[in-house]
């Protein structure tokens, strides 16, 4: 099963009596439809720490940007209070949905309160008010095309 990334085309050289004889081997090119998607996220009231952005191609676990997740997650650092990542072999047609969560004190999890609300910042594509209504990833997703426009997201301190 594919999650993410790029699908393989491959095709054989040499001919078919090269690959009776062994001689033939597989030469595997990334799909023509392999997109880009930057992303561009503000709002930060600190630059310190780091910032985890999750690529989503499902509703599992979205939109917590956490490890395990089935999110490609990165880090990436605030510099004059903007954080910028992109994710290559996007496949065109499909739908994506984008998390984040600034990572304040660096320890690579989203600290909460006793409430389970969230002490940093944390953001979703689409950039919804945070109900429960609002986060899922139908409703913050979108469609994956050629030259698509970067994704902004806007932190959110609860």
């Amino acid at each position: 099963m594919e999650l993410f990334g790029t699908r393989p085309r491959c095709s054989v050289t040499g001919g078919i009596l090269a690959v009776v004889l062994g001689a033939g081997f597989p030469v595997c090119t990334a799909a023509a439809d392999d997109l880009s998607l930057k992303i561009r996220v503000d709002g930060f009231k600190t630059e310190a720490g780091q910032v985890f952005v999750c690529l989503w191609e499902n509703e599992t676990n979205f939109p917590k940007c956490e490890p395990g997740n089935s999110a490609r997650r990165i880090a990436v650092k605030i510099t004059g209070g903007i954080a910028e990542a992109s994710f290559d072999g996007l496949i065109a047609g499909r739908r994506y949905a984008v998390s984040v969560h600034h990572d304040e004190n660096g320890n690579g999890i989203v600290e909460k309160s006793a409430r389970g609300i969230s002490l940093e910042g944390i953001g979703i594509s689409g950039n919804p008010l945070f109900t429960p209504v609002t986060i899922g990833f139908s409703r913050n997703s979108f469609e994956m095309k050629p030259n698509i426009a970067p994704v902004v997201i806007h932190i959110k301190h609860m």
